[in-house]
C-alpha cells in the first residue's frame, strides 16, 4: 500500500485502540471515527435494525476484547457499554452457537434487550452488539430476521475490514522499522515516483543538496545524476536486478562534499499500476558524521574520555601525529594512549581498531543516541 511519504503512511490507521485493564475490565480509548468504513457499516447496522445503540468489539483468543467502535446509547462507562460487552463476550466464546443471539438487558424484560451478532474471523471473533430501549415481540422478531438478512453483507464486510487492519498494523510496523534506521530508504514506482522516504531519506531530501524532489519523481540536483538515476531504476525494474547479480549503485554528485552513493534493488513483483512499488533505493552519505556512532563504541570498551577520542579520530581518517594535534598532546604521549586502547579492545594495529570500531558502532535513526547496557 504506497503512500507518498513517511508521515503519510503513518496517519494511515484504523479504529482499533487496545484496551487498557482496570479491576479487570477491559476499558477503550474514545477515538474520532472520521470517515472509517467500520463507522458507516456499524451505524448502517442501527438504522436498518432500528436500534438505540451499536457497539462493535474484537475477541481475539484467549485474551481481552478491543473496543472497534461504540455510538448511540452505548457511553463510555455506563452500565449499557457493561452490558453490550458482557453479551458480545458470551456470544464469542459459546462454540457453535447460533450467529444471532438475544439477552436481556438490566433486569432481562421485554422492554430492553441486546442483539449480539457474531462473525467468526482468523485468531478471533468480531461482534456486533445492538440495544434496543423499547422492544415489543413484533420488533423483536423484526429485528432478529432484518439482523439475519444483512449478516452475510457484514460478514464479508468484518472479513475484509480485518485483513485490512492487520494489513495496516503491518504498515506501520514496517515504516517504524525503516525509520528507526540512518540509511536513507526510499521507495520508488516504475517511473520513478517518489513514494515512500524514511526519516533519514527526508532529511537528504530537504536539504536538497544531491537528491531532492521534482513535483513527484525522485530526481538529482543535476540533470545528469537524474537520468543515470532513473535509467538504472528502469534496467532494475525491467529485470536487470537479478537475485545473484550485484545491486547496481548511481554516484549522486553534491555541491559540497562527496557524491551520495545509492544502490538500487528490485522491490519484488511489479504491478502494472502507476503508484506501485517497483524499487529501493537506499543512499549512504560518506560525509555522515561518524561521532555519535563512535562513542558508544568507545563506552563499550571501556576507554577513557582521552582514549576514546584518540580512538575516534583515528576511527575517522587522522593519523596519529594528527590526532596528536588535534587533542594538543605529543605524538609520544598520543602512542602511549594508543597502547592502552589496543590492550582494551584486543587490537594490535591502527588498521585493524579502526576495522573494529566501525564494525561495533550500532546504527540508529537519525538523532537516537544508543548505549550499550
Amino acid at each position: 500500500m504506497a503512500t507518498p511519504s513517511g508521515s503519510n503512511m503513518e496517519r494511515s490507521s484504523t479504529l482499533v485502540s487496545l484496551c487498557e485493564v482496570r479491576a479487570n475490565r477491559a476499558i477503550p480509548a474514545i477515538v474520532d471515527d472520521g470517515d472509517e468504513p467500520l463507522a458507516s457499516v456499524a451505524r448502517e447496522v442501527v438504522r436498518d435494525l432500528g436500534a438505540d445503540g451499536v457497539l462493535v468489539a474484537w475477541h481475539p483468543a484467549g485474551e481481552a476484547p478491543t473496543f472497534l467502535f461504540a455510538a448511540g446509547a452505548c457511553e463510555p462507562e455506563s452500565v449499557a457499554e457493561q452490558e453490550m460487552l458482557q453479551a458480545a463476550a458470551v456470544a464469542a466464546n459459546t462454540i457453535g452457537g447460533v450467529p444471532v443471539r438475544w439477552a436481556g438487558l438490566g433486569d432481562g424484560s421485554d422492554a430492553e434487550a441486546l442483539l449480539t451478532t457474531t462473525i467468526p474471523a482468523a485468531g478471533g471473533v468480531m461482534t456486533v452488539t445492538t440495544i434496543f430501549r423499547r422492544l415489543g415481540a413484533t420488533t423483536r422478531t423484526r429485528a432478529r430476521d432484518a439482523a439475519m438478512r444483512m449478516l452475510p453483507m457484514v460478514h464479508g464486510f468484518f472479513s475484509i475490514w480485518s485483513l485490512r487492519a492487520r494489513a495496516l498494523a503491518t504498515n506501520r510496523g514496517l515504516t517504524a522499522a525503516l525509520n528507526s534506521s540512518d540509511v536513507a530508504t526510499l521507495l520508488v514506482d516504475a517511473g520513478g515516483r517518489l513514494l515512500f522516504a524514511n526519516v533519514a531519506a527526508e532529511r537528504l531530501l530537504k536539504a536538497g543538496d544531491g537528491l531532492r524532489r521534482a513535483g513527484a519523481l525522485l530526481s538529482g540536483t543535476r540533470l545528469v545524476d537524474t537520468m543515470r538515476l532513473h535509467a538504472t531504476i528502469e534496467h532494475v525494474v525491467n529485470g536487470g536486478d537479478a537475485a545473484s547479480a550485484p545491486s547496481p549503485v548511481v554516484a549522486i554528485n553534491r555541491k559540497d562534499g562527496r557524491a551520495l552513493l545509492a544502490a538500487v534493488v528490485g522491490a519484488g513483483q511489479v504491478g502494472d499500476a502507476a503508484g506501485d512499488a517497483a524499487a529501493i533505493v537506499h543512499v549512504f552519505d560518506p560525509d555522515g558524521d561518524l561521532e555519535p556512532l563512535l562513542v558508544p563504541v568507545c563506552r563499550l570498551y571501556g576507554l577513557s574520555p582521552t582514549e576514546g577520542r584518540l580512538a575516534s579520530l583515528l576511527a575517522r581518517g587522522r593519523s596519529l601525529a594528527d590526532a596528536a594535534r588535534e587533542m594538543r598532546v605529543q605524538e609520544q604521549t598520543a602512542r602511549s594512549y594508543l597502547k592502552q586502547v589496543f590492550l582494551k579492545t584486543g587490537t594490535n594495529r591502527q588498521a585493524e581498531l579502526v576495522w573494529l570500531m566501525l564494525k561495533s558502532a550500532v546504527r540508529t535513526a537519525p538523532g537516537r543516541s544508543v548505549r550499550f547496557v
